[in-house]
């Protein structure tokens, strides 16, 4: 094994709220796992690790904002903060053991096949099955929330990129 890229993880916030510790098991100790893992890889054989974070743990950001890689962390909900634990484990995996690894911080992606609990495909049954949908505002409900999405293909694209062009101990938005 030269390469591990790792995108598995629980990401739904709401259940997150219900159910906080599936998201600490599935996203620390999963990622940990695979951590310890990678560490017993051959080091001459072993070239790469990239971790999918998500960009929701630096919190909400105000209009105008767009946080950098290395900004600090507010998260928001259980889901946000078993991410961004997980992310400081490949840190501190890294920095321990020196391991080669590059973390990402990846927002709300959609495609074929997305689990039908997602915004996306949930959006597209409620549209075709003539129901309600709920759009998220602001408390004052003056404004609706807005999201950013990138599809499958484009996150296969930057796992490509990043395979060839990432540094490693970087992270990258």
């Amino acid at each position: 094994i030269t390469h591990i890229i790792h995108l598995a993880a629980g990401s739904h916030v709401d259940r997150s709220i219900e159910d906080p510790m599936s998201f600490v098991m599935d996203n620390v100790v999963g990622t940990t796992n695979l951590l310890l893992y990678a560490k017993k890889l051959s080091k001459e054989d072993f070239k790469l690790m990239i971790n999918f974070s998500t960009d929701e743990v630096f919190g909400p950001a105000p209009e105008g904002v767009f946080y950098k890689e290395w900004d600090r962390y507010n998260s928001g909900n259980p889901y946000s903060a078993s991410k961004a634990a997980a992310e400081e484990m490949c840190l501190a995996f890294q920095n321990t053991y020196q391991m080669p690894i590059i973390n990402t911080h990846t927002m709300n992606v959609f495609g074929v096949r997305q689990h039908s609990e997602k915004f996306v495909p949930l959006l597209i049954k409620r549209i075709r099955d003539n129901e309600t949908v709920t759009i998220h505002s602001n408390s004052q409900k003056t404004k609706a929330g807005s999201r950013f999405y990138i599809n499958t293909d484009d996150v296969a694209d930057a796992v490509l990129f990043l395979l060839e062009n990432g540094t490693i101990g970087d992270k990258y938005n």
